[in-house]
């Protein structure tokens, strides 16, 4: 075990790069479903690692590259497992609706990949303590959900909904980028406990 901290989004990073070769072996042994079940599994392995988090709380991860307040920290307190294990257990329902609902489609390795980078990526927002953490996962959900709108994308209102998400989420990310660097020169840091 790294950091209690960390272990849940290792858990779903590793998952989401090892997805499409669980897709390949699942088709090997004639059984398409395997993805989808392992994508269910490391969901909820996932939550059940916050879960064990619980007794240690409140947990602080820091990359040891700048000391603070500079530097990227993570830091978990019971409001921040209950929002991650709410939004978790939202993407696990949806993940297991997903089976039945997505089994005509194509390319289902890429649909579930970009469901366990969502789950990363929120996973991460909650936990962050500093903006810069926090912008970088922001980016990530935004890429991930505006791909999986857009997922079916021989639909025109798919590519058109990716394409107004985009705009939006693009126009919204570099404002959010643009405060962020105006807190960082008044304040000489972004560390949510220093401001």
């Amino acid at each position: 075990m790294v950091n209690a901290i960390l272990d849940p989004l290792i858990v779903i990073f590793v998952s989401a790069l090892l997805l499409p070769l669980v897709s390949k072996i699942g088709e090997y042994l004639k059984f398409s479903k395997l993805r989808d079940f392992f994508a269910l599994i490391m969901i909820g392995a996932s939550m059940l690692l916050i879960v064990y988090m619980v007794p240690s709380v409140p947990l602080s991860y820091h990359v040891n590259v700048f000391s603070p307040p500079f530097g990227i920290e993570l830091y978990a307190t019971m409001m921040s497992i209950y929002l991650v294990l709410l939004s978790l257990t939202m993407i696990l329902l949806v993940t297991f609706y997903s089976v039945k609902y997505m089994e005509a489609d194509n390319g289902l390795d890429k649909y579930y990949t970009l469901i366990l980078t969502l789950s990363g990526g929120i996973v991460g927002l909650v936990f962050s303590q500093d903006f810069f953490t926090l912008y970088v996962f922001w980016e990530l959900i935004c890429i991930s959900s505006y791909t999986l709108v857009s997922f079916r994308k021989y639909r025109w209102q798919a590519v058109e909904g990716g394409i107004k998400y985009l705009l939006m989420s693009t126009v919204g990310s570099l404002v959010a980028l643009y405060g962020i660097s105006m807190l960082y020169g008044v304040a000489g840091t972004l560390n949510f406990s220093s401001l």
